[in-house]
């Protein structure tokens, strides 16, 4: 019997660091706010905005529902 697929609800990509930083500025947020509303270190959340790393589709997606921003 095959699985049943689950359709995935919300953005599946992940944002660019402009869009991060955008967002951020948006809700008038520090680096340090945003960072403890989806529960990652200040570090991370730079490495966000820096380009350093990708944000996880599911982190930009509680980020903006948060904020109803649209992702």
């Amino acid at each position: 019997m095959a699985k049943k697929r689950i359709p995935i609800v919300g953005p599946t990509k992940r944002p660019t660091k402009d869009e991060v930083l955008e967002a951020r500025k948006a809700v008038g947020y520090s680096q340090t706010e945003a960072a403890n509303v989806i529960r990652v270190s200040l570090r991370q959340w730079q490495n966000y905005e820096s380009g350093e790393s990708e944000m996880h589709p599911i982190f930009w997606r509680y980020f903006c529902q948060t904020f109803n921003l649209e992702p």
